[in-house]
């Protein structure tokens, strides 16, 4: 991460052709930014709730 811009950062993909890594400088926006942390928040409340299913023994298919 570039510390003079908290939101750039080099993404590391494989190239179009899958021909090996590549890497490229990368900004997110502040809505980008918003619409991640908004699904990393929803993504982290269903494995809480997997989690707490498992916990309590519940059958598999509830899971």
């Amino acid at each position: 991460m570039n510390r003079d811009h908290p939101n750039h950062h080099t993404d590391h993909h494989y190239g179009d052709q899958g021909d090996g890594l590549s890497t490229h400088p990368h900004v997110h926006n502040e809505e980008s930014l918003r619409r991640i942390v908004n699904r990393l928040s929803r993504i982290e409340g269903h494995i809480r709730g997997i989690k707490t299913m498992v916990q309590e023994s519940r059958p598999c298919p509830d899971v």
